[in-house]
């Protein structure tokens, strides 16, 4: 009678569900980060609901064309979703302000102190008012 050792074999339907988990929790990062559903990226991506909701669940990893309308729906890209390493997504707000250093310098100081995050939105309400009523 022999032995086989199988402890440092991985099963490969074991494997690809592991990477699947994998690039389904940077999704889900993601799709957290940007405050979007799994309906806004199924629309954004054009790829079914139902498509992304089965592979989610069973952890299978997209093929390369929808991974890659994955990605691009997310703003962020492949290898991202696939290690987790490299420049994280922004949401669009965020990306406004990476783009202004004054609105930087806006959120540091709201940042160091709660209680100018009242008096600002306290100004974008009465500029959203005084905007409405010229429409």
């Amino acid at each position: 009678m022999f032995t086989i050792d199988v402890s440092a074999r991985k099963i490969p339907s074991m494997e690809k569900a592991e990477d699947g988990f994998a690039v389904w929790r940077n999704i889900d990062s993601v799709l957290s980060a940007l405050e979007m559903t799994i309906i806004q990226l199924a629309e954004k991506s054009g790829i079914s609901y139902r498509t992304i909701t089965t592979q989610r669940n069973r952890h299978s990893v997209p093929n390369a064309l929808q991974f890659s309308r994955i990605a691009e729906a997310l703003g962020t890209t492949m290898d991202y979703l696939l290690a987790g390493t490299g420049e994280r997504p922004l949401s669009e707000e965020a990306r406004l302000v990476e783009q202004d250093d004054e609105l930087k310098a806006l959120v540091r100081a709201v940042d160091r102190d709660r209680r100018l995050l009242s008096a600002v939105s306290a100004v974008v309400l009465s500029y959203e008012g005084a905007e409405s009523k010229k429409a």
